[in-house]
């Protein structure tokens, strides 16, 4: 049953629309907490259909909160169109504000509810590498109960300050108030395209060497300036057709449309083990150093909160897996590519 944030509904309550002028008692005594974490949701995936797998309710139950949300503040939030959902000049005033608002209220149940010693609540921003990272973990200190939390970088700052997740796994460095980050240098990249690409009669290719390729930037692991800096330090600008943070959607892409992606070289495993193998080259950027960038991993904590026991577990066992785990696949590809 939803949280209210008043007692009880007023059952006379006039009804309101995104025409008609919010009443402010009527909006206090109806919205819930569902109703903001749907809206914040929506607001970070741009897609109703990705916001209810994440908060795993159903598209028209999702809508359906959405739509009474915006009734009682008597605004329309989002521009629905083609490209899905985005925020209105009233939804991205209100963003902010119900951010604060479920940031405080995590907080404040993270007082009530005090974490045993061996509690861990991870979120983690690039995909799929909890699931690297947990089994071994899990097996090494079955003691540890994890929660596993899905966040993304807009909301991954607040939560780290509030102490509603122990540890923060990021492709970037956070650089915040009352935020501590432990940096974790990770493998170089490789450029990755469809098998059947002209790209991959390569045995490896200089960044350079890619002006008329087209893109796909994988945003879990690179930002499309990280990508564009890249690119520019190689002698040009890249031609990016796609911002995907999924690795799945990346290949598919890449086998559909010719594109090429720069991902961490280790990353040729995972596709090796996957649906995708035979279909995906990876191939080693070669050239000088300054133009091969390296992939780095951010472990963020809240400096306020002392880590416990087990987080700090979990972050040495991390930053020791990777590491044993980069360097094998390395050396692995680089001697099946005859690389020095």
């Amino acid at each position: 049953r939803p949280f209210c944030i008043s007692s009880a509904p007023n059952n006379n309550a006039r009804p309101s629309s995104p025409n008609m002028p919010p009443d402010r008692r009527t909006i206090e005594e109806t919205m819930n907490v569902e109703q903001l974490r749907a809206f914040v949701k929506v607001a970070d995936s741009h897609t109703i259909s990705a916001a209810a797998s994440s908060l795993f309710v159903s598209q028209p139950s999702l809508s359906r909160s959405i739509a009474r949300l915006e009734r009682e503040l008597g605004v329309s939030l989002f521009e629905r169109g083609r490209k899905g959902c985005e925020l209105t000049e009233a939804g991205a005033a209100f963003l902010p504000h119900a951010r604060r608002a479920l940031c405080e209220l995590d907080r404040g149940l993270s007082s009530l509810l005090e974490r045993p010693e061996n509690a861990l609540i991870l979120g983690c921003t690039v995909e799929g590498l909890l699931t690297e990272l947990l089994p071994g973990f899990i097996h090494a200190r079955p003691d540890v109960a994890i929660d596993q939390r899905t966040v993304n970088e807009a909301s991954a700052i607040e939560l780290i300050q509030s102490g509603s997740i122990d540890i923060l796994i990021s492709a970037d460095i956070i650089n915040a108030r009352d935020v501590m980050c432990v940096s974790v240098d990770g493998a170089p990249y490789a450029l990755y395209c469809s098998a059947a690409s002209r790209w991959a009669r390569y045995e490896h290719l200089e960044l350079s060497q890619l002006a008329e390729a087209s893109f796909i930037c994988d945003t879990s692991r690179m930002s499309r300036n990280e990508l564009e800096r890249c690119c520019a330090i190689a002698g040009f600008t890249p031609r990016i057709t796609g911002l995907v943070e999924d690795f799945a959607s990346i290949c598919a892409l890449m086998v559909s449309t010719d594109s090429v992606a720069l991902m961490p070289l280790p990353q040729a495993q995972r596709i090796q083990d996957s649906r995708f193998a035979g279909q995906i080259a990876c191939l080693p950027l070669a050239g000088p150093e300054a133009t091969i960038p390296k992939a780095h991993l951010g472990f963020a904590y809240s400096s306020k909160r002392p880590l416990s026991n087990a987080a700090s577990t979990f972050v040495e066992y991390a930053r020791a897996t990777l590491l044993r785990s980069d360097t094998e696949i390395i050396n692995k590809i680089y001697n099946r590519s005859d690389i020095d």
